[in-house]
């Protein structure tokens, strides 16, 4: 093969990798980025879903710690305040105590006779990003789809023939017979 042929071969290769890889390229991301995305939404879901959870078990550990110390009954404050919350049996001349059950940095500020009980809330996850989010919610619709699809259709046909390899006919041999 001279020169020339060599050129022109990887030409037709490099051509046809351009081509079929643009086309299949586009092809991927049409097929799989809207269940990507559906599949990160799911998960972000799961997390938030986890996080609560979460919350709820600390909260239920913060209201039993405070019920055991209301059982044990070793703050004569505490019991108190809880009179006053829930029986509207406060200690005489004073005001009404609140209880509140706060997350740790939503506290409310204390003020005289008020009890709090905090808990550690769980950290967010963060959500997916939102631009390939919206790429694919795009790409759900019909008529943008299948423009797409249709050109990643022609890349891969348009770097097969346009870049197909060159064969020469190939002229039979003779056959030899008995020599």
């Amino acid at each position: 093969m001279r020169a020339g042929g060599t050129a022109a071969a990887l030409g037709r290769g490099l051509g046809f990798a351009l081509l079929a890889t643009a086309g299949l390229g586009l092809l991927a991301a049409v097929v799989l980025l809207p269940a990507w995305a559906a599949a990160q939404r799911a998960d972000y879901q799961r997390a938030c879903l986890h996080a609560d959870l979460a919350d709820a078990r600390a909260y239920s550990r913060a209201l039993r710690r405070y019920a055991d110390a209301l059982d044990a009954g070793h703050d004569e404050t505490l019991v108190q305040r809880h009179l006053a919350r829930y029986l509207n049996l406060p200690p005489p001349g004073q005001p009404l105590p609140v209880t509140h059950v706060a997350a740790g940095g939503d506290a409310p500020p204390i003020g005289r006779g008020e009890a709090v009980v905090l808990y550690e809330p769980a950290a967010r996850p963060a959500p997916p990003s939102p631009r390939l989010l919206a790429l694919a919610e795009r790409l759900q619709r019909a008529r943008l789809r299948r423009g797409l699809l249709l050109l990643a259709a022609l890349s891969v046909a348009a770097g097969l023939l346009l870049f197909a390899p060159r064969h020469k006919p190939h002229s039979p041999q003779p056959v030899v017979r008995g020599a």
